[in-house]
């Protein structure tokens, strides 16, 4: 996607109130903004790098993106704010570099030119996929009108506004929502919907949050797992007593479909540790031989039995 701007920006009365409506439903949103690292597309005069920062965000958290090297190489606010990082390159090619360099960002601001088209869609897409926080909080703008009548067309038909126009906020956020990759993992939340004027333009805006509760989770426990060992092995004996029969169903399913699989993994693993598991046994021996003993007193009826249909499936296979 493109991310040229006009050399002169945009500081006209609808823009300026934009940028407020957008930083201020931000800032209400998004705890602890001053810690947070942000991406936005702040053009020549940086108008809206002096917003963010009125709201709480820091200079060292900005990351500044424009498709014009030479413009943001220029721009007056790279003296006042040297600690902004610069990208001079395309969107999509920002991603990269910053997947790169392991940098993710919690709060961006996609203020686009351009209308609904796959280009911006896939961006997106990409962004939240490669190199946003699992709790994500965005703004999206975007041109009304000049797509083509196909694809105008079939975008009313999947969201409406209330005039009857294409929402292309809703589209572009369930876009992201149906990648096979998070598909029922992404948890959505418009925050904000509007318009302005640009000139004889409408631009279409919105702002969100998208929280993706597997990964974090995922983080929560691996970043907890130690100080909560014991809380975490609670919810999880209680989850497994909650669900059993479920568990234990596709775990069934899971050995029975995978039953060679399985079994030269193991055989694998007794070839590997043989050596080992005659020592462990020599210097055990006799605890091993009463935890058996015990255990077999306690399941006779049960072993008795399974050694009946073992002799019964035997009988059968040598007829």
């Amino acid at each position: 996607m493109k991310l040229r701007a006009p050399k002169n920006g945009y500081n006209f009365k609808e823009k300026v109130k934009y940028r407020e409506t957008v930083w201020k439903t931000l800032s209400k949103n998004v705890k602890n903004i001053q810690n947070k690292k942000i991406l936005m597309f702040p053009a020549y005069d940086g108008d809206e790098i002096y917003v963010a920062l009125k709201y709480g965000v820091q200079p060292k958290n900005i990351y500044a993106c424009d498709e014009n090297a030479g413009i943001i190489a220029t721009a007056p606010w790279r003296k006042e704010f040297p600690e902004i990082q610069v990208f001079g390159t395309k969107l999509e090619r920002t991603i990269e570099r910053m997947g790169d360099m392991g940098i993710k960002i919690d709060v961006a601001n996609f203020d686009f030119c351009s209308n609904l088209c796959k280009s911006v869609l896939d961006d997106l897409d990409n962004f939240v996929s490669k190199i946003a926080t699992p709790d994500f909080y965005f703004a999206l703008t975007m041109l009304k009108g000049r797509e083509p009548a196909v694809e105008n067309m079939l975008a009313k038909m999947i969201f409406k506004e209330i005039n009857g126009t294409a929402d292309r906020f809703k589209i572009a956020c369930h876009y992201i929502l149906n990648d096979k990759l998070y598909k029922d993992k992404l948890y959505l939340t418009i925050l904000k919907q509007s318009q302005y004027n640009s000139g004889n333009r409408k631009m279409s805006f919105g702002v969100a949050n998208i929280k993706n509760y597997y990964q974090t989770q995922k983080e929560w426990y691996h970043k907890n797992k130690e100080k909560n060992k014991e809380k975490i092995k609670k919810r999880s004996k209680e989850y497994r007593s909650k669900n059993k029969e479920e568990i234990n169903k596709k775990q069934r399913e899971y050995v029975a479909k995978n039953r060679e699989k399985i079994n030269k993994q193991q055989r694998e693993y007794w070839e590997k540790n043989k050596e080992k598991r005659q020592k462990y046994y020599k210097k055990n021996k006799e605890e091993i031989n009463k935890k058996q003993r015990e255990y077999a007193a306690k399941n006779r009826e049960k072993i008795n039995k399974l050694k009946r249909e073992r002799r019964a499936k035997n009988k059968l296979k040598n007829k």
